[in-house]
């Protein structure tokens, strides 16, 4: 007798939908009683799997973690079509694991190989995978080469009810969405280019606010700092000098040189400013980090043109280190590094502690390697940091490690 299989024939009652469920899981070396029961409990519920579909969004979102499972494997077996809203509002934490011989799987391996000849990294490919493309097939209930614009736009739509009904946004998924459209026309799905995303502004056009007798030096800055930066720092820069920009063409429109720039009159209202600055793309006020990263930034600005020696530099230093805000007070540092020490997840703790203890970046931390610990004769223990945000590795000395 021929194993029952899991991807889903017509028709189909709800005895062959159990059977090909326990293939599913042995295969994946995972269930338990629960999770069989969970199963023929839904089942009897919903004998016409795709009924589910029509409950209200936050009833099929309380699903348990039993039922949780099942409904991942319908999913990904093609034999429900969950809705966008609840694929936009459930995390498929363990999609790719469920993906692995799945009837899904040839189609987003076909996607990610075209978005590796694209040259986008396995990483991002794989994102764009999850995010987007089985979230089209699994809703859409059609092969990747049936895939059409219109299912782009009802995703997109969905991300905006989303917004609409919880305020989380949806720039995330415009982005992938737009990479996503790149990689289809590539492979001929798609007839028609994806138009680009954002037109880059050219430093000009960034500072086109900035006070005219000051834009010039701004424009020059950030120009020098190509030198020496990678482009998404530069861009960073001048998102944030072109803020501090404004911030002087509102309070001394006829401001004549940056020389004229007085720490009374117009660095400490600028910080002070910073604590009700909003973000335009969220509407909410800037985190203490951002504060901290945009006073950094104008700090940074007039001390380098006043090292380089610019004849329009400030005659003395306008910021300093007590300038910025505490981003974490020393008692709330003790009672989370003591929670943490406290917390029964040992994983997920004893990470953010060497992150905090090491000052490491999230991204740092994810990409440590097995073998980062590196013992050097007559020198201890050291932390060997991976390639990050400047393109350079580094060692960190270490206390004792247990072993």
């Amino acid at each position: 007798m021929q194993p029952a299989h899991d991807y889903a024939p017509e028709p189909e009652s709800p005895a062959d939908i159990y059977a090909a469920y326990l293939v599913h899981l042995k295969r994946r070396r995972r269930g338990n009683t629960a999770y069989t029961q969970a199963a023929r409990s839904f089942l009897r519920r919903w004998p016409q799997v795709q009924q589910w579909a029509d409950l209200p969004l936050d009833t099929r979102l309380a699903a348990n973690c039993s039922t949780r499972p099942f409904i991942t494997f319908l999913m990904v077996s093609r034999r429900l079509q969950p809705g966008y809203d609840y694929l936009l509002n459930r995390k498929l934490a363990s999609l790719w694991h469920e993906l692995t011989d799945s009837c899904l799987e040839p189609d987003l391996n076909q996607f990610i190989s075209a978005a590796l000849e694209l040259g986008f990294t396995q990483r991002v490919a794989s994102a764009i995978g999850s995010q987007i493309i089985a979230r089209l097939l699994i809703q859409t209930g059609r092969p990747l080469a049936d895939l059409r614009e219109s299912d782009l736009q009802d995703l997109l739509n969905a991300c905006d009810i989303r917004q609409m009904r919880t305020g989380r946004g949806a720039r995330h998924y415009r982005s992938t969405t737009h990479s996503a459209r790149q990689i289809l026309f590539h492979l001929g799905i798609l007839d028609i280019e994806a138009r680009p995303a954002v037109t880059p502004l050219t430093l000009d056009e960034r500072m086109a606010d900035v006070p005219a007798t000051l834009r010039p030096a701004f424009v020059a800055y950030l120009q020098r700092k190509r030198a020496t930066c990678v482009a998404k720092t530069v861009s960073s820069l001048a998102t944030r000098l072109a803020h501090f920009g404004r911030y002087l063409a509102a309070i001394d429109p006829d401001i004549a040189s940056l020389s004229a720039l007085d720490r009374r009159r117009h660095i400490e209202p600028f910080i002070a400013s910073l604590t009700t600055t909003v973000n335009t793309v969220t509407g909410e006020p800037i985190t203490v980090a951002d504060r901290i990263r945009r006073v950094h930034a104008v700090g940074n600005f007039l001390a380098d043109i006043t090292e380089w020696g610019w004849d329009d530099a400030p005659a003395r230093r306008l910021i300093f280190r007590t300038d910025l805000p505490r981003y974490l007070p020393v008692d709330a540092d003790r009672k989370l590094t003591a929670a943490l020490s406290d917390s029964p997840y040992r994983l997920a703790a004893d990470a953010l502690l060497v992150q905090r203890a090491c000052g490491l970046r999230i991204g740092e931390l994810l990409d440590l390697e097995l073998d980062c610990i590196h013992e050097i004769p007559g020198q201890g223990s050291w932390l060997k940091v991976p390639l990050g945000k400047l393109d350079s590795e580094r060692m960190i000395p270490l206390g004792h490690v247990s072993q």
